[in-house]
């Protein structure tokens, strides 16, 4: 279970996925945008996001940091392997096929707000057996999806193309929380991934729904705005130490992405 911190951060959450665990994300209050699988979702009070294993997917606030919920779990841990022959007739870790948003007009809705809610409020009380209570909802809200969006497709050949590209996504993501401070080229980067630079764009941004060129600045302003706290530190300083080489093109950027510019961030109330 996680909830956001009220920082007025850039990215709520930098592209990244699950292998073995569903995201459920619940807009309690404000709005924000989600990509996911390659798509991008304007997130509104009341959304409830369904993003289930292997799917990559990263966050941006719009204006300030919204209100909102995010519960990961396992569906394969929830099952008691002793009692396998009971599950036979509900195959609750089958793949899953469900839509990646649900709205409040939509027809399958209720069926899981009322458990998502449940978990909030246990989470938020915290009395006692809170925790079983909550395994309880997440046990309803895994058999509806099971029961309503499961799928018995075989693996295709696109879909462990999809695997591949995801690993080595993994592992360029990784690489720029490395040397987001160095220069990046995207030859480089092209490189590491065995690809010309045209075929990594497109993988890159089909999975992502951004450029590379868009995820390094952002990491990199993200990373700015912790260092732009520490007062001993120039502007010149911080742009040098998060990869950028023109103080002006910091300052561009980050009045693009924060509305303000560095000093003002410094300063802000």
């Amino acid at each position: 279970m996680y909830q956001p911190p009220k920082d007025n951060s850039l990215a709520l959450f930098h592209p990244h996925w699950h292998e073995q665990i569903i995201e459920l994300i619940y807009m309690a209050e404000g709005e924000a945008k989600f990509q996911i699988d390659g798509q991008t979702f304007h997130a509104v009070e009341g959304d409830i996001f369904i993003i289930r294993e292997n799917l990559i997917h990263a966050g941006e606030a719009i204006n300030e940091t919204p209100d909102y919920y995010a519960i990961l779990f396992n569906r394969e841990l929830l099952i008691n392997p002793e009692l396998l022959d009971y599950y036979d007739n509900i195959p609750l870790i089958n793949p899953l096929s469900p839509p990646i948003v649900l709205k409040p007009t939509d027809a399958n809705y209720r069926i899981f707000i009322e458990p998502l809610q449940g978990i909030i409020r246990e989470y938020n009380e915290q009395k006692v057996g809170y925790a079983i209570a909550i395994k309880a909802y997440i046990f309803v809200i895994t058999t509806e999806l099971a029961r309503l969006y499961s799928s018995e497709d075989k693996p295709t050949r696109s879909m462990e193309a999809d695997k591949q590209n995801i690993k080595l996504l993994n592992q360029i993501i990784h690489y720029v929380e490395k040397h987001y401070h160095e220069k990046i080229t995207l030859e480089e980067i092209a490189s590491i991934a065995n690809m010309s630079s045209s075929h990594f764009c497109r993988i890159f941004k089909k999975a992502t729904g951004g450029t590379f060129t868009e995820f390094v600045n952002k990491f990199r302003i993200k990373k700015s705005e912790k260092l732009l706290d520490d007062h001993s530190l120039t502007i010149t300083e911080i742009s040098d130490a998060v990869g950028f080489c023109n103080i002006n093109y910091f300052g561009r950027l980050f009045r693009r992405y924060k509305n303000c510019t560095p000093m003002q961030y410094r300063h802000r109330q």
